[in-house]
């Protein structure tokens, strides 16, 4: 490619930008420097990743924790007032807070030492009387536990995430087809924001329409691109966060020969590839097209606040099953030990598990209560617990249950 396929700019070394084909933000990594200008990166990247970080940053979050090699940023939640940062690490505050007390800087809370610091660095150009170390010194450190459930709001689907959608299929058709020309510049006049959503080539689609064998462990994002040379129309679908489907016309004087072209990214077993799709999309070039010009965005709200909320669910239920498998084949090297041991080590592992995905604040006041007395029988009765409560979300949720059938039978039938 020599020009930028939004805004025909010639792409030299100056210019030239990488380029996530699915956001950064999404957790994407197929990348290409070859499609696009570092101007228009730029615009898309303030544009639309705010847009898209407020509908699924609540997904990526818990997938993140289990799988380390997903970089994306903090999630920011709200409790009593307070701005607070979901981390790789755990949860902190997000700014500098008035503490309830007489008022003045220091009564103020900081996220970290590091916060304080900076404040102080700040506050003495105003006054060079301040001792920053002595009033680090001085601060206290406190571990507070939160028992209150965080404010989430979940956006709606707007103008923004369309455009973004058509935006990812589009580079993707160049990054597989470096020689597709196109009929018109309608599709980048979409993209761009140069048309009104009346016009706009894409629609939410819920039909049933599977590319690609899907585990029932993954959470995907999936592309593909199909031209159809009789019918002169190319087509494109995208999948993110298994809850957000996309029916798009890229081309509908398509000149070219017939193809089909997949990509997946499996979020939580942090794979990708190409692949040939299993069909076509099952639709008339007809059928598309009528689909997508009377196509109403408020009659699919109610099914994409339900697939959302579902896969919410599942981001946190489906990386606490991969690590109880891991917990199940740690035991099984275990076995020598005395059923104590064993019975303690599954439940603090138990625990920590629970504590990272924030369930552990829904049990920890039944847990408490179970007497230490016998120190080997509370062990068990806190192990449980926690099962009872977990196999009630996994069946609800149609989740397999092996790897705690395994650890129930390791840890309760142990002799």
């Amino acid at each position: 490619m020599n020009n930028c396929i939004f805004c025909n700019q010639e792409l030299n070394y100056e210019k030239i930008s990488t380029e996530h084909i699915i956001p950064r933000c999404m957790g994407g990594k197929l990348k290409s420097k070859l499609i696009i200008c570092r101007k228009c990166n730029s615009k898309f990247g303030t544009e639309f990743d705010e847009s898209l970080i407020k509908r699924f940053m609540l997904i990526l979050h818990p997938i993140r924790l289990f799988n380390k090699k997903l970089k994306i940023k903090d999630v920011i939640v709200e409790l009593n007032g307070r701005k607070y940062l979901l981390t790789e690490k755990g949860i902190k505050l997000k700014d500098p807070t008035p503490a309830t007390g007489s008022g003045g800087f220091l009564d103020m809370i900081f996220p970290s030492e590091k916060s304080l610091e900076t404040h102080l660095q700040r506050m003495k150009r105003k006054d060079p009387t301040i001792d920053i170390q002595a009033t680090i010194d001085n601060s206290k450190t406190e571990i507070v536990e939160i028992k209150e459930p965080f404010t989430f709001i979940i956006e709606n689907i707007n103008d923004k995430v369309y455009r973004c959608c058509g935006k990812i299929v589009y580079e993707f058709l160049y990054h597989r087809k470096e020689d597709y020309q196109p009929s018109d510049d309608f599709f980048t006049r979409f993209v761009m924001g140069d048309l009104e959503s009346s016009n706009f080539p894409v629609c939410v689609w819920y039909s049933e329409y599977a590319p690609i064998e899907k585990g029932e462990d993954s959470i995907y994002h999936i592309i593909v691109i199909e031209g159809r040379k009789e019918s002169k129309i190319l087509v494109g679908y995208l999948r993110v966060f298994n809850c957000l489907d996309t029916l798009l016309i890229l081309d509908r004087d398509y000149k070219g020969p017939s193809f089909i072209e997949g990509y997946y990214q499996d979020l939580l077993n942090d794979t990708q590839g190409y692949f040939t799709p299993l069909k076509n999309v099952q639709l008339s070039s007809e059928n598309i097209k009528n689909l997508i010009d009377n196509f109403d965005p408020l009659e699919v709200m109610e099914d994409y606040g339900k697939r959302i909320f579902h896969v919410l669910d599942m981001s946190r239920l489906l990386p606490i099953k991969k690590e109880l498998e891991i917990l199940a084949e740690i035991l099984q090297s275990k076995f020598e030990s005395s059923e104590i041991e064993l019975s303690k080590y599954t439940y603090e592992n138990l625990i920590l598990i629970l504590d990272r995905y924030g369930l552990y604040i829904a049990l920890k006041d039944s847990l408490d209560k179970v007497l230490e007395d016998y120190e080997d029988f509370s062990f068990l009765i806190k192990i449980e617990k926690i099962f009872s409560y977990l196999l009630h979300y996994f069946a609800r949720k149609m989740i397999s249950i092996e790897a705690i059938q395994k650890i129930i039978k390791m840890v309760f039938n142990y002799k």
